[in-house]
């Protein structure tokens, strides 16, 4: 006669497991928090693309001036007026037909709003040459308004908690001509 064996794992077999599991979570949790960074930045990299091509196609489109600028919290959305230049709170592209420098009338003529972009994602402007910071107007040919100046309108995008060296970065460059690239850095 056959006696059936009920089979399990020993202590030692158990504990073995746990041990190689341990060690595979130890190698594999910080490669996989450095994938999730990089997504978000560059997840919050293409909205802000995103919004300058569409504010560009449809100055064009419409053969308007068609202005993004940093949004108001505030309902309904506006153009953010004082203070500095944060346009982590979200953007918003609207008609600006007279190129007007007032953000006072704007609400009816919005044609998109952006939301806000998560806490962990800084967005900084570079704004050495760049007069206005806080909105960009392209004009009906697609370019850019320059004011007659040398324009160099920059983003950087990058993790809130970004150090020195990490390749998280991204710079967002915005040519008199109103196209927009993107290059990759290391965080300074």
């Amino acid at each position: 006669m056959k006696v059936n064996r009920i089979q399990g794992f020993t202590v030692i077999e158990l504990m073995i497991t746990m041990a190689v599991l341990v060690i595979l979570l130890a190698v594999a949790v910080p490669s996989f928090r450095a994938v999730i960074q990089s997504n978000r930045v560059t997840a919050s990299t293409n909205q802000l693309l995103t919004a300058l091509n569409f504010a560009r196609s449809e100055a064009v489109k419409r053969g308007q001036v068609v202005s993004l600028c940093m949004a108001d919290t505030s309902s309904p959305p506006k153009c953010q007026t004082g203070g500095g230049d944060d346009w982590a709170n979200g953007w918003l592209a609207f008609l600006n037909p007279s190129g007007s420098a007032s953000y006072s009338s704007y609400s009816d003529d919005v044609l998109r709003v952006w939301d806000p972009l998560p806490d962990d994602i800084e967005l900084e402007v570079n704004d050495t040459d760049v007069a206005e910071t806080r909105r960009v107007d392209y004009q009906p040919m697609g370019n850019v308004d320059t004011d007659g100046t040398s324009f160099q309108f920059q983003w950087v995008v990058k993790p809130a908690d970004c150090k020195t060296g990490q390749p998280y970065q991204r710079t967002i460059d915005i040519s008199a001509a109103g196209r927009a690239q993107v290059r990759d850095e290391k965080c300074s």
